[in-house]
């Protein structure tokens, strides 16, 4: 009889003593559609695990106490990283990514070592908002394979000569149009839940006994996509909730009339409200986006020097012309 069971076998993965060390001289980037993207980076941690597939061959004559077992089959590789969200549109396109969950491939060179992380989905946009430091975006997903390549492949995509990064300074909250002041706190993320088509079958499992390489994932599915958050202030009101109602968040640095950072226009949400005890009273609000976009960039953007076309045209893969038939944006 065969004994399945999950071990969490990892490689190449980047927990040991020298993590800072990895982080502070790796160099991260970014390969689509043909290009090459260098990326900023604050923090980075990736890993792939294996199952085991056990069995007992104990006999009467041979009572063996140890099982046989084969470890050939991959989970997908997971990896997670946090990168500033600078006033340029250098770092867009891992942001673009998290909208239309396009896949990619990511390489993380590190002295003589380039490691690769094939076919990636991200899974998690986070939106970092606090007092005490810049903007960022914090993304996790995963990937068919991590492995140890030779190059990095791609046009290289200059980046820009500065890297202006965005503050919170101000962040104005409007729920059904009625503005909500003295915020304390705010937290937003978008996730999309994938499954990944199952791939353990006999010729997978007869082409890794004859090769020596194990069986990796290779293709998945969309389940189903959320947006939610949540925002607290200092004065309790009544506990209600609601549905249908609209949500406008900006959040960032304010000059003139102009918040550069990150807006969310979402015309539906549901939501409810409670009471936080703490050192002061306050309320939080905990709401989700019941809507359905026919495009994410029309609700979620990252306002910076560039404009929602640079997402569009991202989006959709073509250049965006002027009245005169002019390239206005060319496609990444």
């Amino acid at each position: 009889m065969v004994n399945s069971k999950f071990i969490s076998y990892k490689v190449l993965e980047v927990r040991d003593l020298t993590i800072f060390s990895f982080k502070r001289e790796s160099r991260v980037y970014v390969v689509f559609g043909g290009k090459q993207f260098n990326i900023d980076i604050s923090s980075i941690d990736f890993s792939q695990t294996y199952e085991e597939f056990s069995y007992s061959n104990k006999t009467i004559q041979i009572p063996n106490m140890f099982e046989q077992a084969v470890i050939n089959k991959a989970n997908p590789a997971n990896f997670n990283l946090t990168f500033p969200a600078i006033r340029e549109s250098d770092l867009h396109i891992l942001f673009n990514r998290a909208l239309d969950y396009k896949t990619f491939d990511l390489y993380v060179e590190n002295g003589p070592n380039i490691f690769k992380l094939e076919k990636c989905v991200i899974t998690t946009l986070g939106f970092n908002m606090s007092r005490d430091k810049p903007l960022s975006l914090s993304v996790q997903g995963e990937a068919i394979e991590l492995s140890l390549v030779e190059s990095i492949p791609g046009t290289v995509v200059n980046r820009s000569a500065n890297r202006t990064y965005n503050r919170l300074e101000v962040t104005e909250v409007l729920l059904g149009g009625k503005p909500s002041t003295n915020i304390s706190g705010i937290s937003i993320e978008l996730s999309t839940e994938v499954n990944w088509t199952s791939y353990t079958t006999t010729n997978k499992a007869i082409e890794a006994l004859s090769t020596n390489r194990a069986m990796y994932p290779s293709d998945f599915t969309v389940k189903k996509r959320s947006l939610s958050g949540s925002f607290s202030n200092y004065y309790p009101e009544d506990i209600n909730w609601g549905l249908n109602t609209s949500l406008i968040i900006q959040a960032g640095e304010k000059i003139g009339s102009t918040i550069y950072g990150f807006e969310f226009n979402i015309d539906e949400v549901a939501f409810v409200t409670g009471l936080t005890t703490g050192q002061i009273f306050g309320q939080q609000y905990n709401w989700t986006m019941t809507q359905n976009p026919y495009f994410l960039g029309q609700v979620i953007r990252l306002i910076g020097y560039a404009n929602i076309l640079q997402a569009i045209q991202d989006s959709w893969d073509i250049d965006i012309l002027d009245s005169n038939n002019d390239t206005l944006l060319e496609s990444l």
